[in-house]
């Protein structure tokens, strides 16, 4: 049994964060394929779910990314708040705003934590393998957010 699965000093990506990380994200590829090659009456649907389920997604991530700090042995640092109110200001907020451009703010919410995760991970706020997976598995959504908004 693996034990050290989640320490911020492990490299190699847990199997559970693939199934967890990349799972979530499938909703997304579905929203934009449903734009592209379904009938016109569902885009509106699509949009209004993908930003819905994104919301969520940025609003955990928010309350990972503050789960982490109580880890820390300094405690949470001011920028961690920061990006944990944020985040999950952007995400609350994309639901009330009038669906395209909510879907941009979670598109802009999910490139931040693109950026964020592995800067975290780097300074030992996140597990060091949220250097690896975090750009490529955010930078999914905010494409197909951004897709959906202009379609």
């Amino acid at each position: 049994m693996d034990t050290q699965a989640n320490t911020p000093d492990r490299a190699r990506i847990p199997w559970d964060a693939h199934i967890f990380g990349w799972g979530p994200i499938l909703p997304f590829l579905v929203a934009l394929l449903v734009v592209w090659l379904g009938p016109d009456r569902m885009d509106a649907v699509a949009l209004r779910g993908a930003t819905l389920w994104g919301a969520c997604i940025v609003i955990f991530a928010a309350g990972v990314r503050r789960g982490f700090s109580f880890a820390l042995h300094s405690g949470p640092k001011p920028h961690v708040l920061a990006e944990m109110t944020g985040l999950f200001g952007a995400a609350a907020l994309s639901l009330v705003l009038v669906p395209p451009l909510g879907a941009v703010l979670l598109a802009l919410a999910f490139a931040a934590l693109a950026v964020l995760d592995p800067l975290a991970a780097r300074r030992g706020e996140a597990p060091r393998w949220f250097a690896r997976l975090r750009p490529v598995q955010m930078a999914i959504p905010a494409v197909c957010l951004v897709g959906l908004a202009v379609m």
